[in-house]
């Protein structure tokens, strides 16, 4: 599964890769895991925002349970309480230059696409509002069976990736919801890379560049 990732990205590469104009600049972050905030489109605006990883479910008494939510299994995602919802009004990319992955050892590994480019999850986001009128605004990422780089690395889930543009318009905007669910497959072997790295990553406060490098 997908327990962490990077953001590294500056405005002009955005709007080459995605064709989103941003107007402030973007902060890299090289550890991501839940709880922590990432750069997200969603269907109901064209700006790029800064949402809370991990989806606090609009009823919940506790924010804090937003934890227990980082990825949603795309598989009968439809049907669940807390996802049935947002999957059909609530959509978005979520935006990544790598995400790691750990072996049952506990070795690291960073999974990147070819010449470090940009990635998309498919993601689903939630609007929370408190007591005091406080607003969350939080995501998580959907996942699907691993393909078969990612079991190699003893992964049962991998997160979606959406390459295509069309794909993209498509999980965003879909008025179908088998439209927008039919998008959510496995990427297929051979277009993933992998290296591993340094045991550095394993700790969330930790957010450098070197947490990167490939392990000698």
């Amino acid at each position: 599964m997908c327990e962490r990732f990077s953001f590294s990205a500056g405005r002009t590469r955005m709007k080459r890769v995605f064709n989103i104009d941003v107007a402030e600049p973007l902060q890299a972050s090289y550890n991501i895991g839940p709880g922590n905030n990432a750069y997200v489109l969603t269907n109901k605006s064209t700006k790029l925002q800064i949402y809370r990883w991990g989806l606090v479910p609009r009823g919940a008494k506790d924010p804090g349970i937003g934890l227990s939510f980082p990825l949603a299994k795309a598989d009968g995602i439809e049907k669940r309480h807390s996802f049935r919802m947002p999957v059909r009004q609530h959509r978005c990319l979520v935006f990544a230059d790598s995400f790691y992955v750990w072996e049952k050892n506990g070795q690291a590994h960073r999974i990147l696409l070819p010449h470090q480019e940009l990635m998309a999850f498919a993601g689903i986001w939630e609007h929370w509002e408190g007591p005091r009128g406080q607003l969350l605004k939080t995501f998580s990422l959907l996942t699907v069976p691993a393909n078969s780089e990612l079991q190699a690395l003893e992964q049962e889930q991998m997160p979606v990736l959406l390459l295509d543009g069309e794909d993209m318009r498509q999980w965003l905007l879909a008025t179908e919801l088998s439209d927008a669910l039919r998008l959510l497959q496995p990427l297929p072997k051979g277009i993933l890379q992998q290296y591993p790295i340094g045991p550095a990553i394993d700790q969330l406060d930790n957010d450098f560049v070197d947490l990167q490098r490939p392990l000698r």
